[in-house]
This record gives structure tokens, C-alpha cells and sequence, in this order.
């Protein structure tokens, strides 16, 4: 009986009539499609299949960034892309620059644009994109950097020696992740600063604080800033120091008595120190010429002396150093009685007892006299004592008669207005 199977099909089970079908079939899509992309434009079926578009190649522009900005890729393909587009696979090597996983080459067009958005890196980061068209890929590379440093001002810019300012270092990008560290410095030593500064993570500027030592005459110094090859300077101004305060404690003191008096400057002197001129109008007020504000310190405390006085006397003490001065004024007031001691304090009549007046500072040099005088007639003191210069204290005798009973005798000793009493007790034998 004939078969209708072809002997290269024998075995197969497939029908030939149904396997001419389906070839025919094949071969008018593949018509369709020439006719309707390649037959316009005068190529042939096999060339049309020899133009199917295939991944030419990928570019990143630029193909350097700093960190957090974004940049543009293309893919480019050898022809256009057939109707509904070729969807090229996107893939990068680093998390430093990313893009979306595909990007899609409209129909008609050989070419595809993808965004790429990078982030913030301590050091430069290299990040490899892959594109993949039907298993053929290409790549491109985009370098990552860090962050540059752009600015370095100083708010102000002039100041006062001893006085601080502040320092603002300024990047081109966010810092990234566990912030950047600055190197900070100064060129010599009339201004100081700390020797790293951090931009935190998402910020782009720093402050740090800027100090100075006491100047005289003015100065400048040069403050500095240094990351990642990039050095950056600016100029502080440093203007005569200048004394700030002045004064004594206490202000009143008893003649011979000293006063202690602060000077203070506008900040830390150098490290040899800053010498203040002294002077006093009065000569009852014995000021050095000069003193020595530490190296480091700021402000200086010293001894103004006064000498013993017969009345109440004023002076001004002034302080000056590189133009400026500040002055106060010392009162000096004339010993007065402040204690009048008995010993003893109880005595059998017909006995000496011993008084002593102390005064709150030295006699000065013509003396002074101290007025007695007693409310019991048991009881025999001078009239008044005198005291020798530069005394403190002055004695004298309380000489009692005897007494049948009991009795007490106040003694009082008074001086410039002020007295001080005892009481002595006068017992009988």
C-alpha cells in the first residue's frame, strides 16, 4: 500500500503536508517583516537578517563624578531597534553608583539614555556598569570621588589679640557616611586651632573654634585646612591686645595695709609673657612700675602698698599696655582704734593691771595720740598715749587703788572718732 510520509520523515509521525504548512508559514512572517522594514529601504531578506540590531557598547558621561551628584549612561545599539524596543539589562559593581535594572532602546532608535545616581564616598570609588543585549554585553566605568573641600572663611576675620573667632570649612558634597575628617592648623604660633575637624555625615560645612594670643604689635597668622590633596588657607588678622579690667580689693584700706589688684588683658599672652605699666598719683599708694602677665595667662594679680596716713587720702592707679589703659581709685584711711585688751581683766585694788590699744594699721610716721579716759576714780590712766611711727599697738598701765567691795572701772581709748572699751574688775583684799 503507498505511503504519503517522506522517507527523511519516516518514523517521525509527522505528517509532511503539516510540516510544508508551517514552513510556509515561517517564511511569509519572515516577508512580512522585510516588507515592512527592510523592503522600504532596498535590503534584502538575508540582509535584513544580517542587520538584526546587536549591544554596540555602553558610556557613562562623565565618566568622574563627585559622590551624590548624578551623571547620564547610554547604550548604543549597531541598528535600530525593531518595533516594541529592545530592553537592554543594566548591572553596576558598586553601591557607590547605581541605576535601574533595565533601560529600554525605543523602535526606531539605536540609542538609550539611563539616569545613574551615586553617593557619597570617603575615598575614590570605582564602579563598573554592564549592559546586556541577547547574552552580549559591554561595559563602562565611572570613578567615584570623595568630596573636595572648596572654602575655608573666617567669622571675623580681625579680632582682637587674646580674643577667638571661627573657622567654616565648606565641601563640594555631603559628606558621606561617618563624615570626613579635616587636617586644621595655623603657620606659626600667634593663633591656634584644634588639628582635626569632622563634617558630619550629610552635612557639607564645619565649624571649629580659632584662638589667639595676646599681640602687641598687631599680627597675622595663617589659618589652614587640608583633605584629600586639597589644601586651602585664609588670613586672621590679629590687632594690639588690650587690657579689658582693672581692679583693687579692697577698695578702702587702713594705711600700711596692702590691696590686691587685678589686670586683666583681652586673652592669653604669648609664652614669653606681656609686661603692663603701673602708676599711682597719690604717695600714700606705692604701685610697681610694671608687671609681668604670664606666658598663657590672661590676667596678672599684684600688691599695691599704701603707707601709714594721718587723715583719709584717695589715688588713682592706672594700668596700661599696647595704647590702652583702665584705672580705679584706692581710699587710704588713717589707723584707728579696733581692739582695747585688759590683762588681766579682773585685779585685787592696789595692783597694775596692763591695757593695750590696737589700731587697724601702722602709725604713720608724725605718731598719732590715743585719748583715755575712765568712768572710775579707783582707777588711774593716762590722760592720752602716742604712739611711735609705724606702730600697731601702744601700752600703758591701769594702776587701781584698794576697795572695800567690788567694783568695775570702764576704760575706753579713742582715736580719728572711734572708741573701744573694756571693763576691769577691782575686787578687795
Amino acid at each position: 500500500m503507498p505511503t504519503n510520509k517522506k522517507p527523511w520523515l519516516r518514523g517521525s509521525g509527522v505528517d509532511s503536508v503539516r510540516i510544508g504548512g508551517l514552513l510556509r508559514l515561517i517564511f511569509a512572517v519572515m516577508v512580512m517583516t522585510w516588507v515592512s522594514e527592510g523592503g522600504a529601504t532596498g535590503l534584502s531578506l538575508r540582509e535584513l537578517v544580517r542587520k538584526a540590531p546587536v549591544l554596540k557598547s555602553i558610556v557613562v558621561n562623565p565618566s568622574a563624578v563627585v559622590g551624590s551628584r548624578d551623571v547620564t549612561g547610554t547604550v548604543n545599539l549597531t541598528a535600530a531597534a525593531p518595533k516594541g524596543g529592545l530592553e537592554v539589562a543594566l548591572t553596576s559593581s558598586s553601591p557607590a553608583a547605581t541605576s535601574a535594572s533595565t533601560v529600554l532602546v525605543e523602535a526606531g532608535r539605536a540609542t538609550a539614555e539611563f539616569s545613574v545616581k551615586t553617593s557619597s564616598v570617603a575615598a575614590a570609588t570605582t564602579a563598573t556598569f554592564t549592559a546586556t543585549l541577547a547574552g552580549e554585553s559591554q561595559t563602562a566605568v565611572l570613578t567615584v570621588n570623595p568630596p573636595d573641600l572648596i572654602s575655608l572663611t573666617l567669622e571675623p576675620a580681625v579680632v582682637i589679640g587674646g580674643q577667638s573667632t571661627t573657622a567654616i570649612v565648606k565641601l563640594d558634597a555631603p559628606a558621606p557616611a561617618g563624615g570626613i575628617t579635616i587636617n586644621a592648623g595655623t603657620w606659626n604660633i600667634m593663633a591656634s586651632t584644634p588639628s582635626f575637624v569632622t563634617i558630619p555625615a550629610g552635612e557639607t560645612t564645619a565649624k571649629f573654634p580659632v584662638s589667639t594670643v595676646v599681640a602687641d604689635p598687631s599680627a597675622t597668622d595663617m589659618i589652614t585646612a587640608y583633605f584629600n590633596n586639597v589644601g586651602l588657607m585664609t588670613t586672621l588678622t590679629i590687632k594690639n591686645s588690650t587690657v579689658v579690667s582693672f581692679k583693687i580689693a579692697p577698695a578702702t584700706v587702713y594705711g600700711g595695709v596692702s590691696g590686691a589688684a587685678t589686670a586683666t588683658l583681652t586673652g592669653p599672652t604669648f609664652y614669653n609673657g606681656a609686661v603692663i605699666n603701673v602708676k599711682s598719683n597719690n604717695g600714700s599708694i606705692i604701685a610697681p612700675a610694671a608687671v609681668l602677665v604670664p606666658g598663657g595667662q590672661s590676667s596678672v594679680t599684684f600688691a599695691i602698698y599704701t603707707v601709714p596716713t594721718t587723715t583719709r587720702t584717695t589715688g588713682t592707679i592706672t594700668v596700661s599696655f599696647a595704647g590702652s589703659s583702665k584705672s580705679t581709685t584706692l581710699t587710704v584711711e588713717p589707723p584707728v582704734p579696733i581692739e582695747l585688751d585688759l590683762f588681766p581683766q579682773t585685779i585685787t585694788g592696789g595692783n597694775t593691771a596692763n591695757a593695750a590699744v590696737v589700731l587697724s594699721g601702722a602709725a604713720p610716721i608724725e605718731g598719732l595720740t590715743i585719748k583715755l579716759k575712765c568712768n572710775n576714780p579707783a582707777v588711774k590712766i593716762p590722760l592720752t598715749i602716742n604712739t611711735s611711727p609705724g606702730q600697731s599697738s601702744v601700752n600703758f598701765a591701769v594702776v587701781t587703788s584698794a576697795v572695800t567691795t567690788q567694783q568695775t572701772a570702764t576704760i575706753t581709748a579713742t582715736l580719728g572718732g572711734i572708741s573701744r572699751s573694756a571693763t576691769l574688775t577691782i575686787t578687795p583684799k
